[in-house]
Protein backbone atom coordinates (compact mmCIF):
# COMPACT_ATOMS: atom_id res chain seq x y z
CA UNK A 1 0.00 0.00 0.00
CA UNK A 2 1.12 3.71 -1.60
CA UNK A 3 1.85 6.44 1.53
CA UNK A 4 -0.80 8.36 -0.19
CA UNK A 5 -3.52 5.74 -0.05
CA UNK A 6 -2.39 4.95 3.55
CA UNK A 7 -2.48 8.68 4.79
CA UNK A 8 -5.83 8.67 2.93
CA UNK A 9 -7.33 5.41 5.07
CA UNK A 10 -5.61 6.86 8.26
CA UNK A 11 -8.15 10.22 7.81
CA UNK A 12 -10.63 8.28 6.78
CA UNK A 13 -10.61 6.55 10.14
CA UNK A 14 -10.31 9.21 11.78
CA UNK A 15 -13.25 10.81 10.76
CA UNK A 16 -15.04 8.00 11.31
CA UNK A 17 -13.69 7.96 15.10
CA UNK A 18 -14.60 11.25 15.36
CA UNK A 19 -17.86 10.48 14.01
CA UNK A 20 -19.56 10.28 17.56
CA UNK A 21 -22.39 7.54 17.53
CA UNK A 22 -21.47 4.03 18.25
CA UNK A 23 -22.78 0.95 17.02
CA UNK A 24 -25.93 -0.32 18.96
CA UNK A 25 -24.22 -4.11 18.15
CA UNK A 26 -20.19 -3.35 18.96
CA UNK A 27 -19.10 -1.40 21.70
CA UNK A 28 -16.20 0.20 19.12
CA UNK A 29 -15.70 4.00 19.05
CA UNK A 30 -16.09 3.72 14.98
CA UNK A 31 -19.23 4.72 14.07
CA UNK A 32 -20.01 1.32 12.34
CA UNK A 33 -22.96 3.03 10.87
CA UNK A 34 -21.50 5.27 9.11
CA UNK A 35 -19.63 2.79 7.25
CA UNK A 36 -22.93 1.47 6.20
CA UNK A 37 -24.13 4.52 5.22
CA UNK A 38 -21.33 5.32 3.38
CA UNK A 39 -20.84 2.01 1.57
CA UNK A 40 -24.67 2.18 0.56
CA UNK A 41 -24.31 5.90 -1.02
CA UNK A 42 -21.36 4.46 -2.64
CA UNK A 43 -23.13 1.59 -3.98
CA UNK A 44 -25.92 3.97 -5.16
CA UNK A 45 -23.83 6.44 -7.17
CA UNK A 46 -22.40 3.74 -9.38
CA UNK A 47 -25.23 1.88 -10.45
CA UNK A 48 -26.69 5.46 -10.99
CA UNK A 49 -24.07 5.95 -13.60
CA UNK A 50 -23.96 2.61 -15.23
CA UNK A 51 -26.13 0.95 -17.95
CA UNK A 52 -24.99 -2.22 -18.39
CA UNK A 53 -21.16 -3.56 -17.99
CA UNK A 54 -19.94 -7.35 -20.15
CA UNK A 55 -17.56 -9.52 -19.06
CA UNK A 56 -15.09 -12.24 -20.18
CA UNK A 57 -15.61 -14.83 -18.59
CA UNK A 58 -14.49 -18.29 -17.58
CA UNK A 59 -15.64 -21.00 -15.49
CA UNK A 60 -13.31 -24.04 -14.19
CA UNK A 61 -14.94 -27.09 -12.16
CA UNK A 62 -12.53 -29.17 -10.42
CA UNK A 63 -12.90 -32.65 -8.47
CA UNK A 64 -10.31 -34.71 -6.38
CA UNK A 65 -8.59 -37.34 -8.43
CA UNK A 66 -7.10 -41.28 -7.51
CA UNK A 67 -5.05 -39.58 -5.21
CA UNK A 68 -6.79 -37.20 -3.42
CA UNK A 69 -5.32 -34.16 -5.56
CA UNK A 70 -7.97 -31.15 -7.12
CA UNK A 71 -8.04 -31.21 -11.21
CA UNK A 72 -9.72 -29.66 -13.23
CA UNK A 73 -12.82 -31.67 -15.00
CA UNK A 74 -14.22 -28.78 -17.11
CA UNK A 75 -13.82 -25.02 -18.02
CA UNK A 76 -16.48 -23.03 -19.66
CA UNK A 77 -15.52 -19.77 -21.39
CA UNK A 78 -18.67 -17.38 -21.53
CA UNK A 79 -19.61 -13.70 -22.07
CA UNK A 80 -21.39 -12.40 -19.16
CA UNK A 81 -23.34 -8.99 -18.87
CA UNK A 82 -25.22 -7.27 -16.22
CA UNK A 83 -27.69 -4.91 -17.07
CA UNK A 84 -28.89 -2.56 -14.36
CA UNK A 85 -32.55 -1.82 -14.08
CA UNK A 86 -34.24 0.67 -11.45
CA UNK A 87 -34.57 -1.94 -8.74
CA UNK A 88 -32.61 -5.20 -9.89
CA UNK A 89 -29.92 -6.35 -12.26
CA UNK A 90 -30.43 -8.89 -14.65
CA UNK A 91 -27.72 -11.19 -15.65
CA UNK A 92 -27.63 -12.75 -19.17
CA UNK A 93 -24.84 -14.99 -20.02
CA UNK A 94 -23.31 -16.86 -23.26
CA UNK A 95 -21.96 -19.74 -23.57
CA UNK A 96 -18.49 -19.66 -26.06
CA UNK A 97 -16.41 -22.92 -25.57
CA UNK A 98 -16.71 -26.06 -23.10
CA UNK A 99 -12.91 -27.89 -22.43
CA UNK A 100 -13.11 -31.28 -20.67
CA UNK A 101 -10.07 -32.36 -19.12
CA UNK A 102 -8.32 -29.87 -21.58
CA UNK A 103 -10.04 -30.82 -24.56
CA UNK A 104 -12.00 -28.72 -26.78
CA UNK A 105 -15.59 -30.36 -26.73
CA UNK A 106 -17.71 -29.70 -29.94
CA UNK A 107 -20.69 -27.09 -30.45
CA UNK A 108 -23.09 -29.93 -29.57
CA UNK A 109 -21.24 -30.87 -26.19
CA UNK A 110 -21.52 -26.74 -25.63
CA UNK A 111 -25.07 -26.35 -26.05
CA UNK A 112 -25.53 -29.83 -23.58
CA UNK A 113 -23.39 -28.97 -21.41
CA UNK A 114 -24.89 -24.84 -21.03
CA UNK A 115 -28.39 -26.74 -20.78
CA UNK A 116 -27.24 -29.11 -17.97
CA UNK A 117 -24.95 -25.84 -15.84
CA UNK A 118 -28.56 -23.80 -16.53
CA UNK A 119 -30.75 -26.15 -14.52
CA UNK A 120 -28.81 -27.25 -11.80
CA UNK A 121 -28.11 -23.58 -10.85
CA UNK A 122 -32.11 -23.15 -10.69
CA UNK A 123 -32.22 -26.28 -9.32
CA UNK A 124 -29.48 -26.02 -6.44
CA UNK A 125 -30.43 -22.29 -5.72
CA UNK A 126 -26.74 -20.79 -7.11
CA UNK A 127 -26.58 -17.30 -6.48
CA UNK A 128 -24.44 -15.05 -9.35
CA UNK A 129 -23.03 -11.91 -9.63
CA UNK A 130 -26.19 -10.18 -10.09
CA UNK A 131 -27.23 -11.22 -6.77
CA UNK A 132 -27.87 -8.27 -4.75
CA UNK A 133 -25.09 -8.95 -2.25
CA UNK A 134 -25.12 -5.69 0.18
CA UNK A 135 -29.00 -5.77 0.68
CA UNK A 136 -28.72 -6.91 3.90
CA UNK A 137 -27.21 -3.22 4.63
CA UNK A 138 -30.92 -1.99 3.47
CA UNK A 139 -32.79 -0.18 5.35
CA UNK A 140 -35.97 -1.95 4.37
CA UNK A 141 -34.12 -5.43 5.17
CA UNK A 142 -31.85 -4.38 8.60
CA UNK A 143 -34.67 -5.58 10.83
CA UNK A 144 -33.84 -9.27 9.09
CA UNK A 145 -30.79 -9.03 10.24
CA UNK A 146 -27.37 -9.02 12.59
CA UNK A 147 -25.50 -7.05 11.59
CA UNK A 148 -22.10 -6.52 13.52
CA UNK A 149 -19.24 -4.30 13.14
CA UNK A 150 -15.78 -6.50 13.70
CA UNK A 151 -13.38 -3.23 13.35
CA UNK A 152 -10.46 -2.87 10.44
CA UNK A 153 -9.63 -6.55 9.51
CA UNK A 154 -6.07 -7.47 11.45
CA UNK A 155 -4.51 -8.07 7.69
CA UNK A 156 -5.02 -6.37 4.41
CA UNK A 157 -7.52 -8.21 1.66
CA UNK A 158 -6.01 -7.61 -1.95
CA UNK A 159 -4.17 -5.12 -0.58
CA UNK A 160 -6.90 -3.22 0.94
CA UNK A 161 -7.14 -1.99 4.59
CA UNK A 162 -10.77 -2.78 4.96
CA UNK A 163 -13.42 -2.61 7.73
CA UNK A 164 -14.98 -6.09 8.44
CA UNK A 165 -18.62 -6.75 9.33
CA UNK A 166 -20.47 -10.08 10.24
CA UNK A 167 -24.14 -10.56 9.01
CA UNK A 168 -26.73 -13.26 10.05
CA UNK A 169 -29.53 -13.63 9.15
CA UNK A 170 -32.69 -13.96 11.72
CA UNK A 171 -34.89 -15.81 9.45
CA UNK A 172 -34.41 -19.40 7.64
CA UNK A 173 -34.74 -18.20 4.57
CA UNK A 174 -33.32 -19.28 1.19
CA UNK A 175 -33.32 -15.42 0.20
CA UNK A 176 -31.33 -14.27 3.05
CA UNK A 177 -27.42 -15.07 3.90
CA UNK A 178 -24.95 -15.45 6.43
CA UNK A 179 -21.73 -13.75 6.24
CA UNK A 180 -18.25 -11.69 6.42
CA UNK A 181 -18.02 -8.66 4.26
CA UNK A 182 -15.03 -6.50 3.82
CA UNK A 183 -15.03 -3.02 2.56
CA UNK A 184 -12.55 -1.03 1.44
CA UNK A 185 -11.69 1.81 4.31
CA UNK A 186 -10.39 4.71 1.49
CA UNK A 187 -13.64 4.28 -0.79
CA UNK A 188 -16.04 2.09 1.06
CA UNK A 189 -16.68 -0.23 -1.95
CA UNK A 190 -17.00 -3.90 -1.52
CA UNK A 191 -13.12 -6.13 -1.62
CA UNK A 192 -14.38 -9.53 -0.27
CA UNK A 193 -17.39 -11.26 0.79
CA UNK A 194 -17.81 -14.66 2.34
CA UNK A 195 -21.55 -16.15 2.71
CA UNK A 196 -24.05 -18.79 2.54
CA UNK A 197 -27.60 -18.54 2.24
CA UNK A 198 -29.67 -18.74 5.78
CA UNK A 199 -31.25 -21.51 4.66
CA UNK A 200 -30.26 -24.82 2.68
CA UNK A 201 -32.22 -25.15 -0.64
CA UNK A 202 -33.57 -28.70 -2.34
CA UNK A 203 -36.39 -30.08 -3.25
CA UNK A 204 -37.67 -33.97 -3.61
CA UNK A 205 -34.56 -34.93 -6.41
CA UNK A 206 -31.92 -33.47 -4.25
CA UNK A 207 -31.05 -32.10 -0.67
CA UNK A 208 -28.33 -29.11 -0.29
CA UNK A 209 -25.97 -30.15 2.76
CA UNK A 210 -23.43 -27.28 2.05
CA UNK A 211 -23.22 -24.14 -0.17
CA UNK A 212 -20.76 -21.58 0.27
CA UNK A 213 -19.68 -18.63 -1.82
CA UNK A 214 -16.86 -16.34 -2.01
CA UNK A 215 -17.21 -12.78 -4.01
CA UNK A 216 -14.01 -10.94 -5.07
CA UNK A 217 -14.07 -7.33 -6.27
CA UNK A 218 -11.54 -4.63 -7.73
CA UNK A 219 -11.94 -1.67 -9.36
CA UNK A 220 -11.62 -1.22 -13.28
CA UNK A 221 -9.39 1.29 -15.36
CA UNK A 222 -12.63 4.03 -14.50
CA UNK A 223 -12.58 3.28 -11.22
CA UNK A 224 -16.02 1.34 -11.29
CA UNK A 225 -15.60 -1.83 -8.76
CA UNK A 226 -16.80 -4.81 -10.07
CA UNK A 227 -16.83 -8.64 -9.49
CA UNK A 228 -13.18 -10.28 -10.65
CA UNK A 229 -13.87 -13.79 -8.88
CA UNK A 230 -16.53 -16.11 -7.61
CA UNK A 231 -15.79 -19.50 -5.86
CA UNK A 232 -18.58 -22.12 -4.74
CA UNK A 233 -18.29 -25.51 -3.13
CA UNK A 234 -21.01 -27.53 -2.15
CA UNK A 235 -22.27 -30.56 -1.06
CA UNK A 236 -25.78 -32.71 -1.73
CA UNK A 237 -27.62 -35.83 -2.24
CA UNK A 238 -29.49 -36.74 -5.01
CA UNK A 239 -32.19 -39.32 -5.08
CA UNK A 240 -31.94 -39.57 -0.83
CA UNK A 241 -28.54 -41.83 -1.49
CA UNK A 242 -26.11 -40.27 -3.83
CA UNK A 243 -23.68 -38.04 -2.96
CA UNK A 244 -22.65 -35.12 -4.68
CA UNK A 245 -19.86 -32.36 -4.32
CA UNK A 246 -18.63 -29.74 -6.79
CA UNK A 247 -16.64 -26.81 -6.36
CA UNK A 248 -15.65 -24.23 -9.03
CA UNK A 249 -14.56 -20.24 -9.78
CA UNK A 250 -15.50 -18.03 -12.08
CA UNK A 251 -13.30 -15.03 -13.38
CA UNK A 252 -14.27 -11.83 -14.36
CA UNK A 253 -12.23 -9.96 -17.21
CA UNK A 254 -12.06 -7.26 -19.13
CA UNK A 255 -15.42 -5.53 -18.05
CA UNK A 256 -16.65 -3.22 -21.04
CA UNK A 257 -18.89 -0.56 -19.70
CA UNK A 258 -21.95 1.63 -21.01
CA UNK A 259 -22.74 4.31 -19.07
CA UNK A 260 -25.42 6.34 -18.84
CA UNK A 261 -24.99 9.74 -20.56
CA UNK A 262 -26.06 12.79 -18.06
CA UNK A 263 -29.35 14.82 -19.33
CA UNK A 264 -28.04 18.43 -20.40
CA UNK A 265 -29.13 21.16 -17.89
CA UNK A 266 -31.07 24.18 -19.29
CA UNK A 267 -29.25 27.01 -18.78
CA UNK A 268 -32.78 28.45 -17.77
CA UNK A 269 -32.47 26.12 -14.44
Amino acid sequence: MNHSKLLSVSLTIIFLLLAGRSFSQQQSSIDADAIIQKVIEVEARQRSEIRDVVFDAEYIELEKDDNGEMKEKLRLEKTVTLTYLNDSVFYDETFNAYYKNGELMSDDELAKIAREKTEKKKKRGSRDISYSILSPFYDKNKEDYSITYLGVYDTTVSDYLCHQFKVESLTEDKQAINGEFYFDADSFHLVRVDFAPAKKGGNFFFKMKKLEMSMMFAPDSDGYWFPTRFDITGQGKAMFFIGVSWAGTEYFHNPRVNTIEAEPVSSQE
